[in-house]
């Protein structure tokens, strides 16, 4: 791994007197140690916290999980322990520092984080052999564990001693090295940028920017040379105000570098991609570390009535739901974290609030609720830190405060997120503005909420969202319209307290959108027609064109709009023909899917299509078209219809020939008298495509000025009006 520290480890003499030695259970050691915690960042963060407790002021984590020699080491500089200590804190399980030592640290007064007394154990969820390094008052002792000798030992009853090793020289005057090697690489199988990120979100007391390097520095100089520099001035004697500073602010500074560099408030990935931020109590997150443009407000923090209990930090909504899982490194953020004493106590909260909202979708937080966490309390905690006890009122209390606090946020919400889509809207799409201002005044602010939240709407991303939300743009209008049409009617029926004026603009309006709804289905029309004439000049397959041409009979015949369709009927009529014409030559003919049936105006419609390039003989159309009547004519006779009228329609590219005409007649005539002698009639396509594209494009021209709607949608399609 590039960024990877790794320094030549010089070692130390071993110092030994009685030997070390661990004493714990099999089932603990499985429960709270090799199986509690399935992820490194979880781990991690228990070696952070257990530093922060020691009052260091710097972590460094050197994080080498790949190859042979992999191993992890966790530095601080904190107070360290002595070889009892070690004794009495590191190997004895279950030793809660908050009863031995009191609610805070020894030296800045820092509440501890830890409680239980099983943190150290989660380093065996990911090691298999454990180093300890510890320096204290010039006392310098160190430890190996092996699990595999562990486990042997606690299986034949036998204490286990782990074995005393030299120190490393990489200590300084105090503090604590844990080295982790022989690892279980699919729990420590993550990448270095995912363990900065979810390390950074399971705590709140990284908040601090690193001092900038100088003269050739690197990050992690620059905070050594901080933190020696504020060391140095907090020991003057006697003390000045200078030095009292120094002091008070060596209690509060805190860096966790992993692999040379810090992790902070910039590795948190969602802070960026928060449009509106909801603060308790004050704000607390640095500007820097948010997007320029985000919405901040400032919510009541008193989670009781007389403030005993209250939070602190913040939750916010990013401008698309996938935002909080986009990035597989970092997890999902689509929840609120909740931490007591700067550390997570519950994973996610949203989960357990009963909150069904489209808001929380959007959402995600991390919130400090110490009172969840306090010395004189019972602890509510699981072990892993993942869940809280459910039935303890100060959860209950929690859970209340936060549903209303969402409750108040999510109306907010959905009020200033639509307006500020609509800015966005109105600034960039011309088309929606212009329909906007053509509008009465007062339908502007309801049309600009609804073109706000369509535009705010989660479209998943693909080669085609684009094209939907200019649907929903699109259908958005149209109901809009046919809203405010309904509207209109109704200050129709108070004509006698209207005037003049105002009875003008509503019978207006209603020409206008029935003649915009109209234009807009000819508009339609006419790119079908375009689509159509396309595939003629193509000599697609008459598939294609009977799909094209079934779903749109209207170009065979404006009147032919809406009509029913009987599939089993159709699939009758296949069977039948196919029977009827089994002893034809032309027995191929039939078996193509080249006819459809419909019921047009109570009229049984069937049509047969060739392709654009065939010169059909007339005398092959008759025996086809013979044979689909006889087909039909069957099905009537059964069910009692035989007397319902019947068309037969041929929709051909080129004129048929007519190879049987008498000498006597003109083959044109003959055509023409063979297909009526069977009730049909023969289409060109050419001739479908003129008539219908001059017919509409006739409507268009007249009616022009009053397309409101119409030129809308138009314009929002990218065509010309």
């Amino acid at each position: 791994m590039s960024n990877v520290v790794q320094e030549p480890r010089q070692e130390t003499a071993i110092t030994s007197d009685q030997p070390y030695e661990m004493k714990i259970s099999m089932s603990v050691l499985e429960a709270l140690g090799i199986n509690l915690y399935s992820n490194a960042a979880a781990v991690v963060s228990e070696l952070v916290a257990n530093a922060w407790d020691a009052d260091a002021n710097l972590v460094s984590i050197n994080w080498n999980a790949s190859g042979d020699d992999a191993f992890v080491e966790i530095s601080d500089d904190g107070s360290g322990m002595t070889r009892e200590e070690l004794k009495s804190k590191f190997l004895t399980v279950g030793y809660s520092k908050r009863a031995a030592e009191g609610g805070t640290s020894a030296t800045f007064a820092r509440p501890f984080m830890g409680r239980k007394g099983i943190g150290k154990l989660s380093v065996f969820s990911i090691a298999d052999t454990v180093e300890v390094h510890s320096t204290r008052d010039g006392e310098r002792n160190a430890l190996r564990i092996e699990v595999e000798d562990l486990k042997s030992c606690i299986e034949n009853d036998k204490p286990y001693n782990p074995e005393p090793i030299a120190v490393s020289s990489d200590l300084g005057r105090h503090g604590t090295l844990i080295r982790l090697t022989n690892l279980r690489r699919r729990r420590i199988d993550i990448a270095l940028n995912a363990l900065r990120k979810r390390v950074a979100r399971r705590f709140d007391i990284l908040t601090l920017t690193p001092p900038e390097p100088k003269g050739g520095e690197t990050q992690v100089d620059a905070v050594k040379k901080e933190l020696e520099d504020l060391r140095a001035a907090s020991e003057v004697v006697p003390a000045n105000d200078d030095s009292l500073m120094a002091a008070s602010s060596l209690k509060t500074r805190f860096y966790v570098i992993l692999n040379t560099r810090p992790i902070t408030f910039d590795d948190r990935i969602e802070l960026k991609k928060l449009e509106y931020l909801w603060e308790f109590g004050n704000k607390t997150i640095p500007a820097h570390s948010l997007a320029p443009d985000v919405v901040r407000n400032i919510m009541p923090a008193n989670v009781s009535g007389d403030g005993s209990w209250s939070v602190s930090g913040w939750f916010g909504t990013t401008a698309r739901p996938d935002q909080l899982v986009e990035d597989e490194e970092a997890g999902s953020l689509k929840n609120i974290m909740v931490l007591s004493r700067g550390r997570p106590i519950q994973e996610g909260i949203l989960d357990r609030l009963d909150f069904s909202r489209l808001f929380v979708s959007y959402t995600t937080g991390q919130i400090r609720a110490d009172f969840l966490d306090t010395d004189d309390e019972d602890d509510i905690a699981t072990s892993d830190r993942q869940r809280l006890m459910e039935d303890d009122p100060r959860v209950e209390a929690l859970r209340d405060f936060l549903r209303a606090a969402l409750l108040k946020a999510s109306d907010q919400w959905s009020d200033w997120r639509p307006k500020k889509k609509a800015r966005e809207v109105l600034a960039n799409n011309e088309p929606i503005k212009n329909w906007i201002d053509s509008l009465p005044k007062y339908q502007r602010d309801a049309a600009t909420k609804l073109m706000g939240t369509i535009e705010s709407l989660s479209i998943p991303e693909s080669t085609d969202a684009a094209k939907d939300r200019l649907r929903l743009f699109q259908s958005g209008i149209v109901a809009f319209e046919r809203i405010g049409l309904r509207e209109d009617i109704e200050r129709l029926n108070q004509l006698s307290s209207m005037e003049i004026g105002d009875i003008l603009n509503v019978l207006a309006t209603l020409e206008s959108y029935e003649s915009a709804m109209y234009l807009d289905l000819i508009r339609a029309r006419i790119e079908t027609i375009k689509s159509f004439e396309n595939d003629v000049a193509e000599n697609v397959l008459e598939k294609v064109l009977q799909e094209k041409l079934h779903a749109n009979l209207w170009l065979l015949d404006p009147a032919w709009d809406r009509i029913s369709q009987d599939a089993k009927m159709e699939e009758h009529i296949f069977e039948l023909a196919e029977h009827f014409g089994a002893d034809r030559p032309d027995e191929d003919a039939l078996k193509r899917i080249d006819l459809r049936y419909c019921n047009v105006q109570n009229r049984h419609v069937i049509i047969e299509l060739k392709r654009p390039s065939v010169k059909p003989d007339v005398d092959v159309l008759y025996d086809q078209g013979l044979t689909y009547i006889r087909a039909l004519t069957k099905i009537l006779e059964e069910t009692g219809r035989k007397d319902e009228p019947y068309e037969l329609i041929f929709v051909v590219g080129n004129a048929p020939g007519a190879k049987k005409s008498p000498p006597s007649k003109n083959p044109a005539d003959y055509s023409r008298e063979r297909v009526a002698e069977i009730n049909g009639r023969v289409f060109r396509y050419q001739e479908l495509i003129h008539k219908a594209r001059a017919q509409y494009s006739e409507y268009i021209e007249k009616n022009k000025n009053l397309a409101r709607v119409s030129e809308v949608l138009a314009a929002l399609r990218g065509e010309s009006s």
